[in-house]
């Protein structure tokens, strides 16, 4: 009985080919054994079978691609069996696409095709779930990059308030600076017209005029300040991103 069996498995075997090696590549990735999956799932291909076969296992090559992380090829699959397979193929491999899209941050295309598989079928669920929670996080990443640009701004504007206070400190030492020095010097003429007093005092003045300031000097004096008057300056989860079963 069971020789029977075998020589039926075998001969359904041959006779479909096709089934048989794609079955035995799911067989495989579900051990995670994804190089063999490939294996059988080439081998496959290289048998003739209906469009929607040949869509179904360029979906199932997806999975494997995506689970050895390599998302070029798993976008490159699922966009072949979306392309040919029938509407449950299409609407999983546009939800597949989604996730691999969302995962990587591109928001934009995750989004066009969770809305390409609700075309497909608007019930279905897993596809709204994952774009509404799509656009809950855009929404969310949006505020958070308004609070840090915000932040940024504010940061900004107190690095600037610093800097000018740290410039009108120095301006102002700067001046407390060159008023000592003023006060300096005046200190000194006062000493060199106290020098120039005793002096005089010790020498006898030619004439007792010499001490007054001329009228007309002082007229044009006055004038001339009306004139140029001296200005002083002033200081300053829902839903997980799992892709879907084998086909």
């Amino acid at each position: 009985m069971k020789k029977i069996l075998l020589c039926s498995v075998l001969f359904l075997a041959f006779l479909d080919p096709f089934k048989d090696y794609n079955d035995k590549g799911i067989e495989a990735y579900g051990r995670g054994e994804y190089e063999k999956a490939l294996q059988f799932f080439e081998k496959a291909s290289s048998y003739s079978a209906p469009d929607d076969s040949l869509a179904a296992l360029e979906y199932n090559k997806a999975k494997v691609y995506a689970a050895m992380k390599k998302e070029s090829e798993a976008v490159d699959s699922y966009m072949k069996a979306a392309s040919a397979g029938d509407d449950e193929i299409k609407k999983k491999s546009f939800f597949n696409l989604g996730n691999i899209y969302a995962k990587s941050g591109r928001k934009k295309e995750a989004a066009e095709n969770y809305i390409a598989a609700l075309k497909v079928d608007s019930e279905y669920d897993k596809a709204r779930k994952n774009l509404e929670y799509l656009s809950i996080k855009n929404q969310s990443d949006n505020q958070n990059n308004q609070n840090n640009q915000n932040n940024q701004n504010n940061q900004n504007n107190q690095n600037n308030q610093n800097n000018q206070d740290n410039q009108n400190d120095q301006n102002s030492k700067g001046k407390n600076g060159d008023n000592k020095d003023n006060n300096k010097n005046k200190n000194n003429s006062k000493g060199e017209k106290k020098d120039d007093k005793s002096g005089d005092n010790q020498s006898k003045p030619e004439s007792g005029n010499t001490s007054q300031i001329d009228k007309k000097l002082l007229d044009s004096i006055l004038e001339s300040m009306k004139k140029n008057p001296v200005r002083k300056s002033k200081g300053e989860g829902l839903e997980s991103f799992g892709s879907e079963k084998n086909w």
